[in-house]
């Protein structure tokens, strides 16, 4: 029989018996981005005992199986508690990022011929993380963007984005990188994991209709030495450099971009968003995989011929500790 095994610690110091004997469950969801990964943990407080935790607490889970290696699931900082029953039940919430920092507040500036690595540092720098950035990501020119009235988090998402990345916080790092590439945020290929029908109890495959949606993403940009504004596509739009037309398939970006590299960018990086969501699929893994992450190439076997031939990748991993036991359910998703 596997036993699966969970540390937690405090503010780096391991948690004293009265907590540990009273977990019910231990939750963290590994997500790719949009929003930073979060840690939830549910204690017994039948007897009323326990105390609400301070906000600001560092929290570090671990993951593993009795006999194996352990795998470290990353720093949580406490920004939210809750209680309540029957049976009386403390949760505690915390999230990758610290977001009592200030990488939720509202601001605004801007950046004009700098390199998205140099954006992305500074912003880092601000809120005391470490950046880790694809050098090919790092070295992409800026000509000019705005960060009116949106935060840190919002901005550098919306940047990473529009070049084809995406960011997320993860252990005290803030990670930009090429999404779906199966890669770290340094460029570091992921080991891959094969999943068959036997590992798990549930499954669902999905595939997007094709014909209801866009084939095309359009990208506006100012021609500063003919002081218009230009247009340009990507993919298979219908009505070539459509988009206005509802009778179209093409998607038309928002806002104005710097340049039409920018603009170029941008529309590319949207059509490889939408490719690379046409097919989605969800497991549920009878034992938990605690190695796995956001970005882990996966092969399955088993299943049908047309979901076995694509390749996949996951886009999130929610890993479940209990006293009845350990699991991973994954997203996953491919192009088609």
């Amino acid at each position: 029989m596997r036993t699966p095994i969970c540390i937690l610690t405090a503010n780096d110091k391991p948690l004293n018996a009265l907590i540990t004997a009273r977990i019910i469950s231990v939750k963290v969801t590994d997500n790719r981005a949009d929003e930073a990964d979060q840690l939830e943990i549910s204690l017994d407080d039948s007897d009323g005992a326990l105390d609400f935790p301070k906000r600001g607490v560092k929290i570090n889970c671990k993951f593993g199986w009795r006999g194996h290696s352990m795998h470290d699931k990353g720093d949580f900082i406490v920004d939210e508690c809750g209680w309540g029953g029957p049976a009386d039940t403390l949760t505690i919430r915390a999230s990758a990022a610290n977001f009592k920092s200030n990488i939720k507040t509202e601001k605004s500036k801007s950046f004009h011929q700098k390199k998205l690595g140099e954006i992305a540092k500074s912003i880092a720098s601000a809120n005391n993380l470490k950046l880790n950035i694809n050098n090919e990501l790092a070295k992409i020119n800026i000509q000019h963007i705005d960060q009116t009235n949106e935060s840190d988090l919002n901005f550098l998402r919306r940047l990473a984005q529009q070049n084809g990345a995406e960011m997320t916080v993860k252990k005290g790092q803030l990670l930009i990188f090429k999404a779906g590439s199966g890669l770290t945020a340094s460029g570091k290929k992921l080991p891959s994991i094969t999943i068959t029908k036997n590992d798990g109890d549930q499954y669902d495959y999905s595939e997007e209709d094709r014909d209801s949606d866009y084939t095309g993403v359009s990208a506006r940009y100012t021609d500063h030495g003919k002081a218009t504004k230009k247009r340009v596509t990507s993919g298979n739009p219908e009505v070539k450099g459509g988009g206005d037309d509802a009778n179209t398939k093409t998607k038309v970006l928002k806002g104005t971009f710097a340049s039409k590299d920018e603009a170029q960018r941008a529309a590319d990086a949207e059509m490889s968003k939408k490719q690379r969501q046409k097919a989605k699929f969800t497991f549920n893994t009878a034992y938990g995989i605690p190695e796995v992450s956001t970005e882990t190439p996966v092969t399955l076997l088993g299943f049908k011929k047309q979901i076995d031939q694509l390749k996949w990748i996951v886009s999130k991993a929610t890993h479940d500790y209990s006293s009845s036991g350990f699991k991973t359910d994954l997203e996953l998703e491919a192009s088609v």
